[in-house]
């Protein structure tokens, strides 16, 4: 992250991955070969119908690993210069670009009505609303909206009258 205070930025956002792809593959391989060699017993005792649903588990869990996978691979990137700020989201590359006139933009809070809940954060301007941050933890969240904040962003929380920080 480089943040010049009150100028500007570049903020780099991404999920924590705790397990590589590679990792993931791994422990679906040890899940299958588990899998199967506790089958074989039941094959050998003439249950033979089980192999299906053993690989059905299998591909089902390979699914669910790569849908969640691919949610937390998407980075975006916020750059924040003298007139204007940036949004890029995307996988490999942006797939996705939002500009905001940087006099306009404002960081609104919208906090959760459970106390553990992680609130959301959403930039408004004149081109819209635009959510960000949405798989980052309360604390990842707080420190993005201090480093906004520093950016010279202003940041509200509705039903407040007051900017929180400017």
């Amino acid at each position: 992250m480089n943040v010049v205070p009150g100028q500007s930025g570049r903020l780099v956002i991404k999920a924590n991955q705790s397990l590589s792809w590679q990792g993931n593959v791994g422990f679906i391989l040890s899940i299958l070969i588990s899998s199967l060699a506790i089958s074989l017993a039941f094959v050998a005792a003439g249950a033979w119908l089980l192999m299906p649903f053993i690989l059905l588990e299998v591909a089902i869990l390979s699914a669910i690993f790569y849908h969640v996978k691919n949610r937390l691979s998407v980075i975006e990137v916020i750059s924040i210069d003298r007139d204007r700020v940036k949004v890029e989201k995307g996988r490999d590359q942006a797939e996705q670009c939002w500009e905001f006139n940087r006099k306009l933009a404002r960081v609104l809070i919208e906090r959760a009505d459970e106390a553990f809940d992680a609130y959301t954060l959403t930039l408004s301007g004149e081109q819209g609303m635009l959510l960000l941050g949405t798989a980052l933890t309360r604390a990842d969240r707080d420190s993005l909206v201090n480093s906004l904040a520093q950016c010279g962003l202003r940041v509200y929380e509705p039903g407040n009258a007051a900017i929180l920080l400017a």
